[in-house]
């Protein structure tokens, strides 16, 4: 087998941009009334509580979801033959707030014969792609274009979307710990 590390913000379908997919609002909003219940207050808001969110977790958690994902839908694609493996590498957000920037890296493994088989059958959309990379080594553009190309066709968006947005709950309660900083008055 052969692998090659891409980046998620050279694919078109594949991506975790927690501020323009995944808003965290479901489980802000599911967050505050849980916690309304068990204070038995309801008048308690977002602001009344301290909310320390663990980005960096976040964004590695939806990664690996990704990740999971986009195998998930391979093994049931002819592409299954071509991508036989994908493995978390490292995830990231932008130094300042701007999330829809959100990317993580994967080392993706392939069957290079079946590859260049791929390759052959969709050279233009391969071409054009591998164009638009910067580097001067063609054959290398070739392939880790063949290798986006094929895991951008392996999912339908919104089915890609749907499956990111199930685990959001659970990713961000995995990740952000919640705290009263109002001083408690029950209602009656």
């Amino acid at each position: 087998m052969t692998t090659v590390t891409i980046h998620s913000g050279d694919t078109e379908k594949i991506h975790i941009d927690t501020y323009g997919m995944l808003t965290g609002d479901s489980f802000t909003e599911q967050e505050v009334e849980s916690l309304q219940e068990l204070h038995n207050n309801d008048e308690l808001t977002y602001d009344d509580f301290d909310w320390d969110y663990d980005h960096p977790a976040i964004v590695k958690e939806f990664a690996k979801y990704s990740i999971d994902t986009v195998l998930q839908a391979i093994a049931h694609t002819p592409y299954a033959d071509i991508i036989t493996d994908i493995t978390y590498v490292e995830s990231g957000s932008p130094k300042y707030y701007n999330y829809s920037s959100d990317w993580y890296r994967a080392e993706v493994s392939y069957n290079l014969v079946k590859l260049n088989e791929y390759v052959k059958a969709n050279y233009d959309a391969i071409l054009e792609k591998a164009n638009s990379y910067s580097g001067s080594d063609h054959d290398e553009n070739m392939m880790y274009a063949a290798i986006v190309h094929v895991l951008d066709n392996a999912i339908e968006t919104d089915d890609y979307n749907y499956s990111m947005w199930e685990v959001e709950y659970e990713v961000y309660s995995n990740n952000t710990e919640v705290k009263l900083i109002k001083k408690e008055v029950t209602t009656n």
